[in-house]
């Protein structure tokens, strides 16, 4: 495990806790679109990246046969600590799929090819180094013709949930040290990249769509102390200067909850389909060709 990797693993551990409370119920949302677009109700074993605290977890296992197995995955053992507790209460109740909770890298799979029919990345990718390599294991890991779907942070500029802490600290004049990557988060947010990206690993059948996560909130404060609390560059502030752009947060969201505008992530949705009859190198040429004829 190289120090990048380790760092994300220390800081989801440290998070997780934080994140079940104040993030979670969000990312299930998003998570629930994307199960739907899957036709989970005929999966035979779904393999899960990027687990997280399990809310998700469970909706997948919710949606799938009672005959079929379930692998979750998450780089955090603290959250997948999370995840079993939701996973154990689940099964207390009914009767549902078998689910395993695998601590793994989303980059090095401890599975065998052609493994699972279905794989589901929901808020993940974007946080890994090496996208490519990520999806590659994707495909490998699943039979032929199987369902793959992801979900990454899509535009920027439809995005106030993330930038209105920078526009905050602008205006409150408080200068933030800059990121340790300079890679943003928004990184794989336009359709082209992406399918780009997943032809590459031999994907196809690939359709990608926007949907706003808008966050249920009527208080710039307690929108403006959630950020606060999740934004990484907010740890950096002396207290004097978090204290103002708190403050300049809490207006800027009490601004736009006037004005009837939401508050709002732009997510980008993505399905595809591991080809069934044909390798994936094989059709990733040929439409390579089309594309270019």
């Amino acid at each position: 495990m190289n120090d990048s990797t380790q760092a994300q693993r220390s800081y989801w551990d440290g998070f997780a806790r934080e994140y079940e409370r104040r993030r979670e119920a969000a990312t299930l949302l998003i998570a629930s679109t994307l199960h739907h677009q899957l036709r989970l109700d005929s999966a035979a074993s779904v393999l899960e990246v990027g687990a997280g605290a399990g809310a998700g977890t469970v909706d997948l296992a919710n949606r799938m046969p009672s005959t079929a197995r379930l692998v979750a995955t998450d780089l955090s053992a603290a959250m997948l600590e999370l995840a079993s507790v939701k996973c154990r209460a689940y099964h207390h109740l009914r009767q549902g799929p078998r689910i395993r909770i695998i601590q793994a890298q989303a980059q090095h799979l401890p599975f065998p090819d052609g493994h699972f029919d279905r794989y589901v990345c929901n808020l993940t990718l974007m946080l890994v180094a090496d996208p490519a390599r990520t999806v590659a294991e994707a495909a490998r890991v699943l039979e032929p013709g199987a369902r793959a779907g992801w979900s990454v942070w899509g535009r920027r500029s439809h995005s106030p949930l993330r930038t209105l802490f920078a526009e905050a600290a602008h205006s409150a004049n408080v200068v933030l040290q800059p990121p340790k990557t300079r890679r943003s988060l928004f990184h794989l947010g336009q359709p082209r990249r992406f399918t780009h990206l997943l032809s590459q690993a031999g994907f196809t059948n690939i359709v990608t769509w926007y949907m706003p996560s808008v966050e249920a909130v009527t208080d710039g404060q307690a929108l403006a102390e959630d950020i606060m609390c999740t934004e990484l560059a907010a740890r950096t502030l002396d207290a004097s200067a978090a204290r103002s752009v708190q403050r300049k947060l809490a207006d800027l969201a009490n601004e736009r909850i006037a004005s009837g505008l939401p508050i709002a992530l732009d997510i980008l949705m993505v399905t595809a389909d591991k080809p069934a009859n044909r390798s994936a190198h094989a059709l990733s040429t040929t439409t390579t060709k089309v594309l270019h004829a």
